[in-house]
């Protein structure tokens, strides 16, 4: 992720230092950077996957909104983008993530040595002292240590059990979402995961609940990032047609067979990502976002803080840069520039 913010502020010098070359290999490097953790099986490296995407992504936004890019250049973007699969993963990664749950729930109630280490990692009261949660919460302390022992004898197997249960009810549903590559098929299944965990009893040492809503929030996340990709390999196909043909295409089926990207899907919905021609030379793309409603291409921001330029809008439009007067404009208003 280092490597990744270091290539962007790369790219963004070279620019502003017209070393073009530079900028194109930076640019090049970030987003294989994406590529080289497409298949990773631990979400620890598929969470690294997702911060390379945004900054990725920022990145390449900027640097087409320069003209001195080639042909060929840009077709080299494109590519690497369409090398993008976050969902081809997904059912590989749940599987390796709870088997090897599952392998250590088994270690733990074989090697009785380790049960006591096992309760303190998972109640509550992380990282205390145990004396001092008997004084502070001598309730909690004497069911903890009830837990501890129960655990070799009967707590491991239901947690065993709710975890492979849990295991096949994700698997389940990452086989639907990959054969339907869209968030919004899943959306029932993934509340029904969730409430099915709402009540469990509270000797369950698992966090089930917590566990649902992570698996559902995370899916999400990649169905998001993908998005992301195709809107940007999107973007650099529309750049391509620009420049060769002097204008902007009527609708995304006039780009020509070697410049159309293999995907210009909308991962939310599961249908193309939206487009319309707003001049000359000038488009608009855009997926549904998360509420899987098409705004038209509205940018109204559905947050205020910590805001994405694109995935914080009622419709992810990719961004149109502003004009001179816009950029004046917006720099009176906040005080930077006299009117």
């Amino acid at each position: 992720m280092r490597a990744s913010q270091w290539l962007q502020t790369a790219a963004s010098y070279d620019m502003r230092e017209n070393y073009h070359r530079e900028a194109h290999q930076h640019l090049l490097a970030n987003i294989r950077l994406a590529g080289i953790w497409n298949n990773a099986p631990s979400p620890l490296y598929q969470s690294y996957l997702l911060y390379i995407i945004d900054i990725a992504f920022c990145s390449q936004w900027e640097l087409l909104q320069y003209d001195d890019w080639t042909d060929k250049q840009l077709a080299v973007w494109q590519i690497e983008w369409e090398k993008v699969d976050l969902l081809d993963s997904l059912l590989t990664e749940k599987l390796w993530e709870h088997a090897s749950t599952w392998k250590d729930l088994r270690a733990y109630r074989t090697e009785i040595a380790k049960t006591s280490e096992l309760f303190w990692q998972l109640c509550p009261s992380t990282n205390r002292v145990p004396l001092n949660l008997f004084l502070e919460d001598p309730i909690a302390a004497a069911a903890g240590t009830v837990n501890t022992i129960a655990w070799p004898l009967w707590l491991s197997y239901h947690d065993e059990a709710k975890s492979l249960e849990l295991l096949h009810g994700t698997v389940a549903i990452m086989r639907r979402l990959q054969a339907t590559s869209s968030l919004q098929s899943a959306q029932e299944d993934f509340s029904a995961l969730i409430a099915s965990y709402t009540n469990l009893p509270s000797y369950y040492l698992g966090t089930y609940h917590a566990t649902g809503k992570w698996i559902a929030s995370f899916t999400k996340r990649k169905f998001e990032h993908q998005t992301l990709a195709s809107m940007a390999a999107t973007a650099i196909a529309l750049k391509r047609y620009t420049l060769r043909f002097g204008a902007a295409p009527d609708d995304l089926n006039q780009l020509p067979v070697d410049i159309r990207p293999q995907r210009m899907t909308d991962y939310m919905c599961g249908r193309p990502l939206r487009y319309t021609r707003v001049g000359e030379m000038q488009c608009k793309h855009w997926s549904v976002g998360t509420d899987f409603i098409d705004g038209n291409g509205d940018t109204t921001p559905t947050r205020t803080r910590y805001r994405h330029a694109v995935r914080d809008s009622a419709d992810w439009v990719w961004p149109r840069a502003g004009t001179a007067e816009e950029l004046r404009a917006h720099q009176i208003s906040i005080g930077l520039k006299n009117p």
